[in-house]
């Protein structure tokens, strides 16, 4: 049982349409197949229905709590008492432990309860991990770093930390969870007004998540795309992607197309955090727009410290005579680092990306720079 468990909970919503119809109707096992599957296209209508059958039969009280508070974080009306009962529950059950704890604080991720939903993410990510569930171990740990991000958004970066989990996504072939661990470093990027890099790693999350066509995460992903095309000025290019999601389900995308659109939304209580902090910032009015070398600096740092002359290589190539080389690039650096001075850093010889955003000048000024 565990095994196909794993299977299952680990699955993307392709590999779930097949794996699912495998299983007996009426199992524990293609019962919960059936309420992830609905989950996960956002069909409400069927969860619900899944809920009465499972209050009908009266024999797997476990299975219809999970479905009930899977259906309350896509309604957004979630009780802390529902929470409580699926972690009772699971109490003793050594095989769901992992994803009840994974529910519970996706659940409270969608309560704005990061700081409880990073503390039950952990859990998940434990237990996930001693039943053999890597990938889902593995998602639980990236969504532990995205509601981490979510805790005062101006004072982290975290492309290092997504960069170490991409990695890992991509060494389990776990490519659902590369393209979302790419869509977060997409809007680390976009939040300095490095649109250019933003975009670069914006297309490749799409491309990535394709397999999990009509699903939420792919969904918000287009919005995100959008987001940028707008601030880079290519507006018909951005309508063009959010059209993909015009049928959308979910109320979470309705409210970042409308955001997009018109800079409100009536739906503005399902709105994602991220969503919400560029609702504050307003679209379109955000950062000065970095130009195309400062992208291609910030991109060049993005795989590590390096030291200038391998910089100035990639900027300007070996054909530029050396002394003009390096008056270019000091022109360039000064003239990124007064738009984001705590960006990059200057230590033992290399130049790095900085994950913490430090918002005082003197502590900016403090760092050693060349």
């Amino acid at each position: 049982m565990m095994i196909i468990l794993q299977h299952l909970i680990e699955a993307n919503i392709e590999e779930l349409g097949e794996l699912r119809l495998q299983l007996p109707r009426g199992t524990a096992l293609r019962l919960y197949g059936d309420i992830l599957f609905a989950y996960l296209q956002g069909d409400m209508v069927e969860l619900r229905k899944i809920i009465a059958f499972l209050v009908s039969t009266n024999e797997h009280p476990l299975l219809l709590v999970l479905a009930k508070l899977r259906l309350a974080i896509r309604e957004r009306k979630i009780s802390e008492n529902l929470i409580s009962e699926i972690l009772a529950l699971a109490e003793g059950k050594t095989e769901w432990l992992g994803e009840c704890y994974f529910v519970a604080a996706w659940a409270y991720e969608t309560m704005g309860e990061h700081a409880k939903a990073i503390h039950h993410y952990q859990i998940a990510a434990n237990e996930l991990t001693q039943m053999g569930a890597l990938r889902k171990a593995l998602k639980a740990r990236s969504n532990e770093l995205a509601a981490f991000s979510c805790i005062d958004m101006d004072s982290k970066r975290l492309i290092t930390q997504y960069n170490l989990i991409y990695r890992q996504a991509r060494k389990l072939r776990e490519f659902g969870i590369a393209g979302t661990v790419l869509n977060n470093i997409s809007r680390e990027y976009q939040r300095i007004g490095a649109y250019g890099v933003a975009l670069k790693f914006s297309r490749r999350a799409v491309g990535y998540l394709k397999k999990d066509l009509g699903t939420l995460h792919y969904e918000m992903a287009l919005v995100h795309q959008a987001h940028l095309l707008i601030e880079l000025g290519r507006s018909r290019e951005a309508g063009e992607v959010l059209s993909q999601c015009d049928l959308t389900t979910f109320p979470e995308v309705r409210a970042a197309q409308q955001i997009l659109k018109n800079g409100a939304s009536p739906e503005s209580g399902a709105l994602t955090p991220t969503w919400r902090d560029r609702s504050r910032r307003k679209i379109s009015k955000g950062l000065p727009l970095l130009g195309d070398l400062e992208n291609q600096l910030i991109a060049a740092l993005n795989s590590g410290p390096q030291d200038k002359f391998a910089l100035m290589e990639a900027l300007y190539g070996c054909r530029i005579d050396p002394v003009a080389r390096e008056t270019r690039f000091k022109t360039l650096l000064s003239r990124l680092r007064a738009k984001h001075p705590s960006l990059i850093v200057f230590e033992d010889g290399l130049y790095r990306l900085v994950d913490v955003a430090i918002k005082s000048d003197v502590k900016s000024r403090s760092r050693r720079r060349a």
